[in-house]
């Protein structure tokens, strides 16, 4: 009996398992936790994993949630010799992927939740799903403003640039040293960028994933759309201090009557992945488990 007891005050995590899908030669490793008939498809942001959203899978109640976290390419998962490594995913394959990992698991009906990268990608699905969507919870979205910088290294010639930058590193930081001396980056443009410089492996990992997910995007008016047409919950969620994704989404959501949707800033950083927020997020969660469509009133009580 001793043994028993022992047993079931175990770490949740000894309840979760571990998967793994194929779609077009790329191998994708996928978390799932929980039993209940809510179904919670995660998307993770860059140089994140299936477990960083842990925090909120551990506290969720089993019987109530079933929460699916998804590897990106080029994190969790591996790229068969018969692709090539930094092929663009286009919105097209990006709906296949998600119809074929439902179908996987047999899931109809879904909330979804993004972080940065992750953000945008749930909101093409979201666009492409929205009767199949019960709510829609966006940590630092990525995707609502254009990045200068990401645009132009991630289309021609300035993919090509990247390319180039990667491969031959020391020059590169030449080239930033050349910009930052000209003022064509901030300060803090500088030390992100030299943030991936210290790490081979890491600038790597920033080329092919900005490349495989530049083709990800949406246009403002067509999440404008999404929000004054839903019958779901949209939740946007910004840290005030933020210097990855900035003030201009906020700016941009804020000229949309609130009443439709639910913006708020939260006292951090970039980094809104973490337990302090845990009570937020399960609030969020369980409303829109309630009542899919609820009113944009009782939403905007929330």
């Amino acid at each position: 009996m001793a043994n028993l007891v022992r047993f079931m005050q175990l770490p949740r995590k000894i309840f979760m398992k571990v998967k793994e899908f194929n779609f077009q030669n790329v191998n994708y490793k996928y978390k799932v936790s929980g039993t209940g008939p809510e179904k919670l498809v995660v998307f993770h942001g860059f140089d994140q994993n299936i477990y960083s959203f842990d925090f909120l899978s551990e506290h969720l109640n089993d019987d109530e949630f079933t929460l699916y976290s998804i590897g990106l390419l080029h994190h969790d998962s591996i790229v068969n010799k018969n692709r090539y490594i930094s092929e663009r995913l286009s919105k097209i394959q990006l709906i296949e992927f998600f119809d074929k990992f439902c179908t996987l698991e047999g899931i109809e009906n879904f909330q979804l939740i993004g972080y940065s990268l992750g953000a945008r990608i749930a909101v093409n699905i979201a666009i492409a799903k929205s009767s199949r969507t019960n709510g829609l919870l966006l940590l630092a979205p990525d995707g609502i403003c254009t990045n200068k910088w990401y645009s132009m290294l991630t289309n021609f010639p300035g993919d090509q640039l990247f390319k180039l930058i990667v491969k031959y590193r020391s020059k590169g930081i030449i080239v930033k040293n050349i910009l930052s001396s000209l003022n064509l980056i901030s300060h803090k443009e500088k030390k992100l960028i030299s943030y991936s410089y210290d790490e081979p492996d890491r600038l790597k990992k920033v080329y092919l994933t900005w490349r495989s997910y530049s083709r990800i995007t949406f246009a403002f008016k067509t999440l404008r759309k999404l929000i004054e047409t839903n019958q779901f919950n949209i939740s946007f969620i910004f840290g005030k201090y933020d210097r990855i994704i900035g003030q201009c989404p906020i700016e941009k959501l804020n000229k949309i009557d609130t009443k439709v949707i639910r913006v708020l800033v939260l006292e951090e950083g970039h980094d809104l992945l973490k337990k302090s927020h845990l009570n937020l997020y399960q609030e969020i969660l369980k409303r829109s488990k309630i009542n899919p469509s609820i009113s944009r009133q009782a939403h905007q009580k929330l």
